[in-house]
């Protein structure tokens, strides 16, 4: 039953057998947050207390040494908030048989795995498919409801080992066997890849570009210590009123939350519509500011939740007259901007960059420095970095990223505690 084209993999039915769930295991240090979404046809829809159910079988399997052909995964699968819902009721997308139903399932902005009733297309016509899933790309699973708890476990881990860049593998009980079993084995290599998956959801790629005083425009990987990084005047923690033009000003360059050059990840691309505007490229779990056009009140969103026709605040990337980051008439001064088009994009490069207000102009785009990764919100993230500010500003050398890490030393502390019972719903993970 395995079959792989366009980029799809499809997992069968075929040699099901039932089996009780594994006993919930404690969240551990690798964790990744799943979002769900049901179609409205789906008569027996995922709900929260069985997903919740579904991940922890998931997360003891991993965390099991069941011997041989297997290794125990520090890895966590968690639920991230509740039930949402794509389509509508007639629409045909609950059961997928067409290329185009399928992408347009696979493309649907309302969670990382979407449940339908049945799926009779994946990379190509077939049946008794019970999910699909896009190789590498991080949000694009399909899944129909199946069987006990122990093999929707299985069901659900294996189509995101395919987001996590995994292809099926030939040994019974391993996670990634093309047909459903009750095993979830996995190889040293693919715990590694699930790992990968959870730190690739880190802010911009290493192409974005920031406006640097005395140094103009500069990627932002190549930022350094003390760097004065362009903002916008009045960036403070909580909700602000924007007139249509805001003056700008420049905020701390203090170090790397996350940096990597050689990883690949999947970016929002935001296109703006007045030229010579953005785009801006962030992960789908970071923040950007849009504005309410009524109230002039900003509230970050993550990325993957901007729409066409919202409202940013952004300064020109070029302009007319040559002096790159003002507009054509020289004023420097950002202005609301409208979305043109919301796109996916997968570059080489990651760059978590923290700055002292929280706020930087990326590709002349208003943003956040921290991700929605514990549900919470940018101004809850940015008074979690308290103390590495005040570290920054008394003894900066403490304050670094060590050269050879990928990850902060803070982001890991915050990481560790976010794992903890209790802890994810009020402490931010920033990446």
């Amino acid at each position: 039953a395995a079959a792989a084209a366009a980029a799809n993999m499809k997992l069968s039915a075929s040699g099901a057998g039932a089996a009780g769930a594994p006993a919930v295991a404690a969240a551990g240090g690798n964790l990744l947050k799943v979002t769900y979404c049901n179609h409205p046809a789906v008569t027996n829809p995922m709900t929260n207390a069985l997903l919740d159910s579904v991940l922890a079988a998931a997360t003891s399997f991993f965390k099991t040494d069941a011997g041989s052909d297997d290794v125990a995964c520090d890895f966590t699968f968690q639920r991230n908030g509740n039930a949402k819902s794509f389509g509508s009721a007639g629409d045909g997308l609950d059961v997928i048989t067409t290329s185009g139903e399928i992408s347009s399932v696979m493309n649907s902005g309302c969670g990382w795995v979407k449940v339908v009733r049945v799926i009779n297309y994946c990379g190509g016509p077939g049946t008794n498919i019970i999910g699909c899933a896009s190789i590498g790309s991080k949000n694009k699973v399909v899944v129909v409801r199946y069987g006990s708890v122990s093999q929707e476990a299985i069901l659900w881990a294996h189509e995101l080992g395919h987001n996590a860049g995994l292809s099926h593998l030939s040994v019974t009980g391993n996670v990634m066997y093309p047909s459903i079993n009750t095993g979830g084995k996995l190889t040293s290599s693919q715990c590694q890849k699930f790992k990968d998956m959870t730190s690739d959801s880190t802010c911009f790629p290493a192409s974005a570009t920031v406006q640097v005083a005395g140094h103009g425009a500069v990627r932002i990987g190549e930022l350094k210590a003390g760097m004065l990084v362009e903002d916008v005047a009045g960036q403070q923690p909580g909700e602000l009123e924007f007139p249509t033009r805001r003056e700008r000003t420049h905020t701390g360059f203090i170090s790397f939350l996350h940096q990597d050059q050689a990883v690949w990840a999947d970016f929002v691309e935001l296109q703006l519509e007045q030229a010579g505007y953005g785009p801006l490229k962030a992960t789908p779990e970071h923040y950007v500011f849009v504005v309410d056009p009524s109230s002039g009140r900003r509230r970050g969103v993550r990325a993957d939740a901007v729409q066409v026709g919202d409202l940013v605040l952004a300064t020109p990337t070029a302009s007319t007259n040559g002096s790159t980051g003002f507009d054509a008439a020289g004023q420097a001064a950002a202005q609301l901007v409208r979305v043109r088009a919301v796109g996916r994009v997968r570059e080489r490069g990651i760059v978590a960059p923290l700055t002292e207000s929280g706020t930087l102009l990326v590709n002349g785009v208003l943003s956040s420095c921290y991700a929605d990764v514990a549900a919470t919100s940018h101004e809850l993230s940015h008074t979690t970095m308290a103390p590495l500010r005040w570290l920054h500003q008394h003894f900066p050398g403490l304050a670094a990223k060590e050269p050879t890490e990928e990850l902060h030393w803070y982001a890991k502390v915050l990481m560790k505690l976010v794992a903890l019972p209790g802890v994810a719903a009020v402490l931010p993970v920033m990446q």
